[in-house]
Parts: structure tokens; C-alpha cells; sequence
């Protein structure tokens, strides 16, 4: 051996022919006679680290704790399969990759959906390479050639089944619900997604009427005229339900309406309040009881809306003290408390204030999943390690509320539903035969200076060619077979330009030209205002031009008879910016107004999907729903996207699972996902145990944060001291579901435990200098009865105190308790097998002069180097590396991690 152990070759080596031995998957393992073809099954599912960064000290964790009991359980003669994955990790992968746009000078909202998506895959991947193989470097003995993705195809498709399925049983709806709203990042969040942060703000007191409200967000009250109490309550008993009162309010006199409801808390200010239903949870609800109108006061960008008059566009911490002086102008204020202290929820990502919206999203029903979750676990079907953990999961599961999978973002899988574009009815299965691309030619010279372009032939401009271009760029993966357009100039060369990157065929149709403005053609916009007043009236015949029903007329019997004879056919429809208005308004059912209203871009593309008839309105065509799924939906079903459900072998063979091992953060956010899955789906458990881990912190026991400096990069470490100090540095002293400080000095001294490992080993190998093993199978290490009398009674009790150890050391395993198991044989290698038994057997060992014979020599070699093995084994999950390069420098042609564990 040589005298210093190189950590860096032998890991790189080691890992490899792991690898290249194919054993880390059961069914080679068994192939070759390894693992019994009818052992008991070991299943642990990896929980998939986020594919947009490097590892952290809590990866490591539960790579080194999975990897443990994978380990163990494989030297134990099962069948053991772990299963490696890689999560898209939808919300947070997008803000990481925003984060990155932003150091760029770039915005998401100035990409495309397709450009942002195929950005952030590329930068994805790129990521999940790079963090697999840090995951290699770790010691993972997971089972690679059945790694998975959250994206990968068969993943995808039976996420969206699963969203059907819960669909047409009554367990998914969309509703106009409150959600969690981030203004930043223009997302819904679900409850799991958001954060509860201690502040300190004014709490203000106004006279309302009769009444004194109290309230830290005055900027939510501009539409309040609902005022609350408990039915209960003595102070306001003259007050009855349904009563109207006149008062002075922030913008002039309201009439206000009095509701009882038995969810006001009476001890809570005044105990009277407004409620504001469109902003706030509790008044949502309230509104809903009690049938009550909601109107939004802030807009998704945190701007305040028309309903604040003089305060409108403003955001919200602009307006706040404006709108306060004027309460108190009005002598509206009774009193402020400055030193009001609450949580206010926030963004778990960008810490800004969530702003609750009503909005249209899909829900799953939780109430009825979660009892099937209780159930099984008041069943003593799931154990919790530790148990304190089954109280908080199901405390979580007792007081669920429906669930938000919508989330307003490109990165993740898309939600399979269409609208119809007439009534908006959703519809999961609306037989889409063919995609029309409605596209607005590109900029001209007259549009640049505002000039009424109509039946003019006017031709692109450069800025219009690099429009048109840009339109193209999104088309050409979108096979389209036909291309019809206007036979006016820009229309025909943004066709033409279209055509050539899809190589579509081009039918021009006059039919589809603009709108005729009449005389006012050429004209400047400004010109025609000034002499015959409103632009938008002069589309009349009285200066010679069409009138929208003409053109409405004219354009929809055109694409009805398109639609007819290009049936089944992905169409691009090139033409003007009015004749899209009157298509819109027909097919979306628009008002005038809406449609004059609504602006389409140089060079837009509005995409229409057409399939069977709406059943609430007959119409045919349809808009995809942009909304993806929450990631926690997709990765809720885990364990059986990983074994292929329901049809898989591996899903026959390994499921349900035996343990599912993770951080204890998300027993209320991902554990509970996955149990109401595997019941639902499955119709049993995915996993028999929960063991979760605590949080890795810095040596001071300081939650690592980059803000602090004070982040530990766990493959720094390795690089430093190596894979096994590390592991171990991580396992000993840290029980599941406690918090650990992991520091540069615990890892050190673990490195020095190697040394000493290698070291033990060294001496050892020099003290059989003929290098022959035959002693030692001749004694077969004392367990042969003629052999034993070679041994003297300390010998026999080393033996009897290893068998004992083995013993404990299994029974730790078994009981989850890895530190304790670690701990042990730490112990046992360092203090008792260096220190105690060969200090006492060196004698034997240096030369014959010291009275040893041959045979009492040879003996005393063989218990060593049993002793060593037989630790080795027992040490090996915990350092799979050092002890596997010692283990096949005895043993040349075996291998460690597949030798029996006893």
C-alpha cells in the first residue's frame, strides 16, 4: 500500500467501476448471481434536486443519508433500487433564470414564450448535467440507467392525465378564487410558495360612520362598503343585517351595508370592520356567505385603479400617506398606532408583500384527498422519523385549503386546457384539428408617421422586414401548410417572409385586405381629427369608406369558406390590424367598444385553435391555456413517475417504497402532495416511512444565506478532505430532524479518521510480508472449531466483541438512527481495533525472537486482517471510497459494496 491515501484517484477511479460493474442497478445485481432473484425489495426515491445550480450542504445531506441506507440494505442481500431524478423546478428555475436575464439588461417579459422557454431548457440542462455528476461525487450508488426527469415525455403526459382524470372526477375546478399574487414576478403562489415576515407599520383607526375600523392597509379602502360584525356581539346589537347607512367616506358619501358573520373576532380593535373581498382572504370568504359584490381596488402590478380617483397609477407605498392626509383632512382619522407589529405574508423568493387577487385559476379539491391521506396515516400505514413530525403533518392535512396548480409562468408543464375564445368555457378534450395564426403585417412608413394606410398598396419598411422576420422565427416549428393573405403589398411581404422560413405555399385572397377609409386615406391621423373630428367615426360610408359590419361581413364569410376548404390545415392568415379587430370581435364575442379598443402589434401573432363545437355555445375555435402546473403537481407524483405507473415493471416491483427520505420543510409541502397521489392514483401508499432531515448550518449554527457570506460549498470540501470526511462530518452528531453546524474543523478531523483508517490498513498488509493469504484461510479467521484453539481468550473475546458490535450497529441502521450507527463504528475502528487490539497483538507480529511462532504469527494476522474487513464492511456506507480501495487491496477481483453484510 502506499503510505499516503490519494483521495482525489481513488474516488475518480473507485466511482467509475462502480459504475461500469452495472451493480447499482437490482436487476444486474441479480443477473449475476449478487442478490437473489425472490430478495426482499429496497426502494428509496431520490428526491429531485432542482436543475438550476450546484449543490448545497443539504444536498450532500440526503445524498449521503440515502446512499447509506441503499447500502446497507444491498449488503444485506435485497434488492435495492434507488432511483435518481432531476426536477425542472419550475418558479424557482425561472427566477433563478431571471436573475440571470436581469444581469444581462434583459427582461422575460421582452422574449417570447417559445424564446424564454427554449432559453431557460437549454439553461436547465446544462445545470443537470453539471449537478448529476456532482452527485456522482458524492458516492450516489443510485441506479442511473433509470434516472429521471420532471420534463421527460412519458413524465409530462401522465402529469396531464393526472390533471384529467381529477378533472372528470370532480376533484379539479376552475373557479375565480383568492390567490396569492406577486407583483414582481406576475405569478399566482400557492400557500407552501409564500412566507410570513415580522414587521413593524401603522395601524390606523378611521371613523366610519357610526363606527371606528381599524386597518394597516387604508390603501384597500377606497371600494369598502361592507361593514362587519359578530352577530354576537352587544356593542353593535342596535345594528341589524341588511341595514344602510349613510356616511363620508374617502372619496365622498357611500352607503355602507351592515353584515353579520360569526368570523369576526370581537376582541380584535373595535371588534367591527370593512372588508375589502377582492384583497383579502377572510373577506373573500365572508363576501362569498353572504352573496356580497367584490371589486378590485389594486391592479396586478400593485398600482392603485380608477376606483381611487386622485390616487390612480399610483403604487401602493406611494399612495399610503398621500391617502392618509386626506382621511385626516376629512377628519376621518380617530387614531394611528405606530408601533402595530404583525406578519405579513410575502414572496418566499423575492420577499415582496403578496398581494391577494381574485382570479380565474384551476383548484384542486383538497378536503376529500387529505382524509384519504389522515386516514392512512392514523392507520400506522406511514411512519414518521422522528414521530413529532406526524403531529405537523397532520395538523396540515386537518386544515387543508383547496389548492392553486396555476402558475402564470413559461417554465414547467403546460396545463391541458383550452378555452373557448366565445364564452370561455374551459375544455380538456376539444379534438384540436388545426391551428390558425392571425398575423398583423409589419411596420410601413405610413405607420411610422401615422398616416390612414386602407386600401393603399404601401410596402414594409426595414423595421417592419425585422418584424415580419421576428414573426417568422415563431412560426417555422409550428408546421404550417397554407399561408393566405391580403393582396396588399405589406401584407404579401410579411407572408412572404413567413413563407419562406416555413416553406408554406402562399394563397393571396383580396378578401382579406383593410379596411377602406375613404378619402381619409394617406391622410395624417391628427389631420383627420382636426377636420372631422373622432378617427374612429370616419370608418363610416360618409367619406367614402366601408363600415365595420361590411368589413365584418366581407372578412368572416371569407375564413368561414377557408375554414371549410382548409380543414385539418395550420393556416397563417397575413393581414391588416382592423380586419383582425372584426375577426376577434366575431369569434370572442366582443363588444364594439372591446374590439376598438383592443390593439394588435406590427407583425403580432394570435394564435386560434379550432376542434369540435363548444358545448355551451357552439363555437369552434379555441386559445390553449398558457398557465403551467405548479411544480409541486407534477413532483407530488413522484414516486410513481419514477416506476413508471401504473403499467411498469418497476412499479409491480418497488412499489410501494420503503422510505422517502427528505427535508423536514417539506413535510407540509411535498410529503403530503405525494401520499394524497399514491392513494388516489395508486390506491395505496408510496412510501412506509418519512425520515427527515434537519437543516445543515454554518459552523455557528447560522442558517446559510449568500447575503451572510457564510455559505459552506460541500465539494469545496471534498476537494479538501474528501468525499468520506465529509459524509461523515455530515451524519455523526445529527439525528433526523435536527439542525446541524457543519464546519471546516468536523470535516478535517474526519479526513484524519481516513488517514488513521488507512494507516490501520497499512500495517496490517506490511505484516504479512509473504504476502500469502493461506494462514488465513486456513484458520478461516477463527470461525473454524478446529482452528480455534490457535487463538487465545482475548482474541476470542475481540471476536465475540465485534459480532457484538455488528449487532448494535444493525439494530441503529434498522432504527434510522445513523448518527448513533456511525458513531459506533468511529469508535470501535479508531479506539478499540488501532488502539486496544493491535497495540496488544504487535508483538506477535514484528519477529519470531519475541517467542511467537509461525502459526501464532499467522493467527494473529488473520484476526487482524478479519477485524479490518469485517469493519470495513461495517463502516463502508457510511465511507464508501476509502473502504472499498482497501477492501479490493485484500481482496483483489471483489467488490465492497456488494459483499454480505454478516
Amino acid at each position: 500500500m502506499e503510505p499516503r491515501y490519494d483521495i482525489k484517484e481513488v474516488e475518480t477511479r473507485i466511482y467509475a467501476a462502480w459504475e461500469k460493474s452495472g451493480l447499482f442497478n437490482p436487476d444486474v445485481c441479480v443477473e449475476r448471481g449478487v442478490t437473489r432473484a425472490d430478495a426482499k425489495p429496497f426502494t428509496i426515491i431520490m428526491p429531485p434536486p432542482n436543475a438550476n445550480g450546484s449543490l448545497h450542504a443539504g444536498h450532500a445531506l440526503f445524498v449521503t443519508l440515502e446512499d447509506i441506507m441503499t447500502r446497507v440494505a444491498r449488503m444485506q442481500g435485497r434488492r435495492a433500487l434507488w432511483v435518481p431524478g432531476a426536477d425542472h423546478a419550475g418558479f424557482e428555475t425561472q427566477i433563478v433564470y431571471e436573475r440571470q436575464l436581469e444581469k444581462e439588461g434583459r427582461s422575460r417579459f421582452d422574449l417570447s414564450r417559445e424564446d424564454l422557454y427554449k432559453e431557460i431548457l437549454s439553461f436547465t440542462l446544462a445545470n443537470k448535467s453539471h449537478m448529476e455528476n456532482q452527485i456522482r461525487s458524492l458516492g450516489a450508488s443510485c441506479d442511473w440507467s433509470r434516472e429521471k426527469f420532471t420534463l421527460d415525455e412519458d413524465v409530462v403526459a401522465k402529469t396531464q392525465a393526472t390533471f384529467k382524470k381529477m378533472y372528470d372526477d370532480g376533484f379539479v375546478y376552475r373557479g375565480k378564487r383568492i390567490i396569492n399574487w406577486c407583483t414582481k414576478h406576475q405569478t399566482s403562489l400557492s400557500d407552501v410558495e409564500t412566507e410570513f415576515k415580522d414587521r413593524k407599520d401603522p395601524f390606523y383607526y378611521f371613523q366610519y360612520g357610526p363606527f371606528v375600523i381599524g386597518t394597516a392597509r387604508p390603501e384597500t379602502k377606497f371600494g369598502d362598503k361592507y361593514v362587519v360584525m359578530h352577530p354576537d356581539d352587544e356593542r353593535y346589537a342596535q345594528y341589524k343585517d341588511g341595514q344602510k347607512i349613510e356616511l363620508e367616506w374617502i372619496n365622498g358619501p357611500i352607503t355602507a351595508t351592515v353584515i353579520k358573520d360569526g368570523a369576526i373576532d370581537m376582541a380584535f380593535g373595535t371588534g367591527v370592520m370593512t372588508i375589502t373581498p377582492w384583497h383579502d382572504a377572510v373577506d373573500f370568504d365572508i363576501a362569498e356567505r353572504h352573496h356580497l359584490d367584490k371589486e378590485q381596488i389594486i391592479d396586478f402590478h400593485g398600482k392603485l385603479m380608477p376606483i381611487a380617483g386622485e390616487f390612480a397609477g399610483m403604487k401602493i407605498d406611494e399612495a399610503r400617506p398621500k391617502l392618509v392626509e386626506k382621511l385626516r383632512a376629512k377628519g376621518l382619522i380617530a387614531k394611528i398606532d405606530e408601533e402595530y407589529e404583525h406578519a405579513v405574508r410575502v414572496c418566499y423568493k423575492c420577499e415582496r408583500t403578496i398581494e391577494p387577487q381574485i382570479m380565474d385559476q384551476w383548484f384542486v379539491k383538497m378536503r376529500p384527498l387529505a382524509d384519504l391521506a389522515l386516514k392512512a396515516v392514523a392507520d400506522g400505514k406511514i411512519k414518521f422519523i422522528p414521530e413529532r413530525y406526524e403531529k405537523v403533518f397532520t395538523y396540515w392535512m386537518e386544515n387543508t385549503i383547496d389548492w392553486n396548480i396555476s402558475r402564470q409562468i413559461v417554465w414547467g408543464i403546460p396545463i391541458p386546457a383550452w378555452f373557448c375564445v366565445k364564452c370561455r368555457e374551459p375544455n380538456l378534450t376539444p379534438n384540436i384539428n388545426s391551428k390558425w395564426y392571425l398575423v398583423r403585417h409589419g411596420e410601413t412608413d405610413w405607420n411610422k408617421e401615422g398616416r390612414v394606410q386602407g386600401h393603399s398598396d404601401v410596402p414594409l419598411n426595414e423595421t417592419g422586414r425585422a418584424q415580419a422576420n421576428a414573426a417568422a422565427e415563431l412560426l417555422k416549428d409550428k408546421q404550417i401548410d397554407i399561408i393566405i393573405s391580403s393582396n396588399l403589398s405589406r401584407a404579401k411581404q410579411t407572408a412572404e417572409i413567413i413563407a419562406e422560413a416555413t416553406g408554406a405555399e402562399i394563397i393571396v385572397d383580396p378578401s382579406l385586405k383593410e379596411m377602406s377609409y375613404g378619402i381619409t386615406e394617406g391622410m395624417l391621423i391628427a389631420e383627420i381629427r382636426e377636420k372631422y373630428g373622432s378617427f374612429t367615426e370616419q370608418s363610416h360610408k360618409t367619406l367614402g369608406g366601408e363600415s365595420f359590419e361590411e368589413v365584418e361581413k366581407r372578412v368572416m364569410d371569407t375564413l368561414q369558406k377557408h375554414k371549410k376548404d382548409y380543414h385539418g390545415k395550420n393556416i397563417v392568415i397575413s393581414t391588416h390590424g382592423a380586419v383582425l379587430g372584426r375577426v376577434l370581435k366575431t369569434i370572442k364575442n366582443m363588444t364594439h367598444a372591446e374590439a376598438a379598443a383592443k390593439e394588435i402589434g406590427n407583425a403580432e401573432v394570435i394564435e386560434l385553435q379550432i376542434g369540435d363545437p363548444c358545448q355551451k355555445c357552439e363555437g369552434d375555435f379555441y386559445e390553449p391555456e398558457t398557465d403551467t402546473f405548479d411544480t409541486w403537481f407534477s413532483s407530488g407524483q413522484w414516486p410513481l413517475m419514477t416506476l413508471n405507473f401504473p403499467e411498469g415493471e418497476d412499479f409491480k416491483a418497488f412499489y410501494p417504497t420503503n422510505v422517502m427520505e427528505t427535508g423536514s420543510d417539506l413535510i407540509f409541502k411535498w410529503v403530503p402532495r405525494m401520499v394524497i397521489f399514491g392513494l388516489y392514483l395508486a390506491k395505496d401508499i408510496p412510501f412506509q416511512t418519512v425520515y427527515l432531515h434537519g437543516l445543515v448550518n454554518d459552523a455557528k449554527g447560522k442558517k446559510m444565506s449568500k447575503s451572510k457570506g457564510n455559505v459552506v460549498n460541500p465539494l469545496e470540501l471534498t476537494e479538501k478532505y474528501g468525499t468520506d470526511a465529509l459524509r461523515m462530518s455530515l451524519i455523526v452528531g445529527n439525528p433526523a430532524g435536527s439542525e446541524m453546524a457543519l464546519s471546516e474543523d468536523k470535516v478535517r478531523g474526519y479526513r484524519n479518521f481516513a488517514t488513521k483508517i488507512w494507516n490501520i490498513a497499512r500495517f496490517i498488509e506490511m505484516s504479512n510480508p509473504s504476502r500469502s493469504f493461506s494462514a488465513a484461510e486456513k484458520l478461516r479467521l477463527g470461525r473454524d472449531d478446529n482452528a480455534t484453539g490457535a487463538h487465545t481468550h482475548a482474541e476470542h473475546e475481540y471476536l465475540k466483541e465485534l459480532a457484538a458490535l455488528k449487532t448494535e450497529i444493525t439494530a441503529h441502521l434498522n432504527a434510522y438512527d445513523f448518527h448513533l450507527a456511525a458513531e459506533k463504528i468511529y469508535h470501535y475502528i479508531w479506539h478499540t481495533l488501532a488502539d486496544k487490539i493491535i497495540e496488544a497483538e504487535k508483538p506477535k507480529l514484528r519477529d519470531e525472537e519475541n517467542g511467537s511462532s509461525a502459526e501464532e504469527k499467522a493467527t494473529s494476522y488473520a484476526l487482524l486482517e478479519y477485524l479490518l474487513l469485517e469493519s470495513l464492511k461495517l463502516l463502508h456506507p457510511f465511507m464508501p471510497f476509502i473502504t472499498e480501495e482497501i477492501f479490493q487491496i485484500f481482496r483483489p477481483g471483489k467488490i465492497l459494496m456488494v459483499e454480505r453484510w454478516q
